[in-house]
Order: C-alpha cells, then sequence, then structure tokens
C-alpha cells in the first residue's frame, strides 16, 4: 500500500518532492474544508465523492476498474479517521500515486477539482507559499523564555535549554545577590541592622540583559537564517531585548502582555499580523521586478512563451494567479496546443505544466492574487535571459 504523508509546510522543497518522488499515475484531489466542523462527515463526505469521480478518471487513463480501486485504496483509511477531519484548516490537497499519498492541509481555499495525470497538479498549493515561510515567537520574561517555530498552521516549541540556552534570570552562572549589597550591623544605640540595597534594581536589569544577551546570541543557530522574529512579552521587556539584541530581522510589531499566560498556538495567532507583510515581501519584489522588465524581452505574460522558455530553463519566477487555468497540450519541443474552450480528453492544465517547469528546472513559482496581473493573465514570468 502506498504511503501516506501529511507535511503541514508548503516550500520550494516540498514542492520539488512532489514532482521528483511520486510515481505516475498521479491523482490530484482538493476541495475546501470547514476549520470548525461540528462533525467530522462535514469535511470527509467531499472525500467520498471525489474518491468516486477518481474512479472514472483512473479508467480514462488506462487503468481497469479493479487497478482504480487499488490505487485509491489508502483513502479508504483516511475517510474513517474522525480526529483526521475535526481539525481542517480551509483547503485539503491530495495526491495520490503510485508509491505514495501526499496530503497538505492548505490555510487558503481551494476549488473542488479531481485530476488524474502523469504528474501532479501543484497550482492549488502556490497560494501558500506566499505566506508559507517560518518565522519564529521569542517570549521573553525574567522567568521564562520560550522560543516557537511557527508557521501560519503549525508551531513548534524549541527547547532551549537542551542547546544549553538559559531560559531564566536564575538559570544565568553567578551570585543570586548583588555583591554591592552592604550590611551595616547594629549601632551602638541598638538601631536595627540596615541595608542599603538600592542596588537591586540596577542588578536585576543587568541579570535580566545578561539572559537577554545569552538567548539573542543563541538564535542564529536555532532558526533558519532568513526566519524573521516576533517578539512577545511586556512592554519594557520587549524594550530591553530590542536594546540589547544584535539580530536585524525581529520585526517592528510585537505581541504585548504577559506571554506566560498565552499557549503556543495562540502566540503563533497573535504574532501572525506582525509577521505577514514580511513574509510576503518576496511575491511583492517579484511583482515590481516584473513590471520593470516588461518591454525588455526578459518579462512576459504570454502563456505559450512560457512554456517554451520553461522547456529551456529561461524561468527565474513564475508568478500564477490564484484560480487560473488554461487547457491543451505542450510537447518536449515546445509545440503548444492552447485549447478555446474547456478541456478535452488528454488536455493538461497548462498553467500548471508552466509552474512544473519553473520549479523542476531551478525557478520559482509564485502565487498571487488575480488582481495583481493584468486582466485577462494566467501567469507572468520573469527569464533569465
Amino acid at each position: 500500500m502506498a504511503e501516506l504523508a501529511t507535511p503541514e509546510v508548503v516550500d520550494v522543497a516540498s514542492l520539488r518532492s512532489l514532482l521528483d518522488d511520486l510515481a505516475p499515475p498521479v491523482v490530484t484531489i482538493t476541495f475546501p474544508t470547514t476549520r470548525a466542523a461540528v462533525r467530522p462527515e462535514e469535511n470527509a463526505t467531499k472525500l467520498k465523492s471525489a474518491r468516486r469521480e477518481a474512479v472514472v478518471e483512473l479508467e480514462r487513463a488506462g487503468l481497469t476498474g479493479e487497478g482504480a480501486e487499488a490505487h485509491l485504496e489508502p483513502l479508504k483509511e483516511l475517510l474513517t479517521d474522525a480526529e483526521f477531519w475535526l481539525h481542517q484548516l480551509d483547503g485539503l490537497v491530495l495526491h495520490v500515486a503510485a508509491n505514495s499519498v501526499r496530503l497538505h492541509r492548505t490555510p487558503h481555499p481551494v476549488d473542488e477539482r479531481v485530476v488524474a495525470g502523469d504528474a501532479p497538479l501543484i497550482s492549488p498549493l502556490l497560494p501558500g507559499l506566499t505566506v508559507a515561510g517560518r518565522f519564529a515567537v521569542l517570549a521573553i520574561s525574567q522567568d521564562h523564555v520560550r522560543l516557537l517555530d511557527a508557521t501560519q498552521t503549525t508551531v513548534e516549541a524549541i527547547d532551549l535549554a537542551a542547546h544549553g540556552v538559559p531560559t531564566s534570570v536564575a538559570d544565568l552562572p553567578g551570585d543570586d545577590e548583588p555583591p554591592e549589597l552592604q550590611h551595616r550591623a547594629a549601632g551602638r544605640g541598638g538601631d536595627p541592622a540596615v541595608f542599603h540595597g538600592h542596588e537591586r534594581p540596577d542588578f536585576d536589569r543587568l541579570r535580566t540583559e545578561r539572559l537577554f544577551r545569552a538567548v539573542d546570541v543563541a538564535l542564529p543557530k536555532l532558526l533558519p537564517a532568513t526566519a524573521p522574529v516576533v517578539l512577545a512579552g511586556v512592554e519594557e521587556n520587549v524594550a530591553r531585548y530590542r536594546a540589547t539584541s544584535g539580530l536585524s530581522r525581529i520585526v517592528d510589531g510585537a505581541v504585548g502582555g504577559d506571554p506566560g499566560r498565552r499557549r503556543d498556538a495562540e502566540l503563533r495567532d497573535a504574532a501572525w499580523p506582525h509577521v505577514v507583510d514580511v513574509l510576503r515581501s518576496p511575491v511583492d519584489a517579484a511583482l515590481e521586478a516584473y513590471q520593470a522588465q516588461v518591454g525588455t524581452g526578459l518579462a512576459t505574460a504570454d502563456l505559450e512563451e512560457i512554456l517554451r522558455a520553461g522547456l529551456a530553463s529561461r524561468i527565474a519566477t513564475l508568478l500564477v494567479a490564484d484560480g487560473a487555468r488554461a487547457f491543451g497540450a505542450v510537447d518536449d519541443v515546445g509545440q503548444v496546443t492552447l485549447r478555446a474552450g474547456g478541456p478535452q480528453p488528454g488536455d493538461v492544465d497548462l498553467v500548471d505544466a508552466a509552474a512544473r517547469l519553473a520549479l523542476s528546472r531551478g525557478g520559482e513559482a509564485l502565487g498571487v492574487a488575480a488582481s495583481a496581473l493584468p486582466e485577462g493573465d494566467h501567469v507572468a514570468a520573469l527569464l533569465r535571459f
């Protein structure tokens, strides 16, 4: 039986893995799901319907009815997993290949589609690339420091202590009391002992800064090189950390309040609005570069030209409008047939084919809002030469 894998993060590496690792025939099944489903069948019913359609598609692709049923056998176990169906996002994308089943829960809606062919559809996953980058949430206080590795839909706590990183001022080496704290014995008149404790606020501040510096030094070793960092904590601690930090990727916004009162997922959700624009910046930069290159021969929105450029490994960045589709055929020498109406038997989704060519030959493919491209354009490409 094919192995079922459920990667949660959509990134370039996972998309290239789909293209490289899935043995044909590959069935792509996509449909929207409900995050707050009361009953599991609210989401599972759509897969039951899609599975029946997938049998028909596989038979059209040349499998017998028995062969099609065997190919889709891994979905039976998934259909009965009530706990899985209760915990969905906005969409589900399944790729059922001869050797593996890949499943992605997406933070964006997807259309209902069932397609069987030699390669997986990847365009339904591209919108997730726009905001799929990893980021960190650093929850800071004198009593407990917590580091979270997150995406919009996932969160994982990093064990700082296991990496030798102090998580509280109590973990710092050194004296527990300020050495400057002075004690004067009782006077001759029976005066009580007097402690000159004015040094305590400075001592506490210095130890807090020592803690924050120790954490700051460790962060580059524990996080992806480009992951932006969102601070979470009371205003005083956030300001103190910014003043002592040497990191340039701490974002401007912060999650206020006592982070110790929030669960990991709550901190992730509260941090998301502060980091989303940073994660979207590659798409914004690509759109700006495309506009700057129009008319130079290094930018085009002509799908046929883009497909030929993809076959020649000339695509640097492909921008795909959400929901864009165009049907027809393309051969290995760049002969393209565009279908004016709906798909005919044997046709492929040429928009998806362009995305696969870009990714499989070293380029990028990014999903963008349809409104970001000129009306009527399905795709736009920045070319290497």
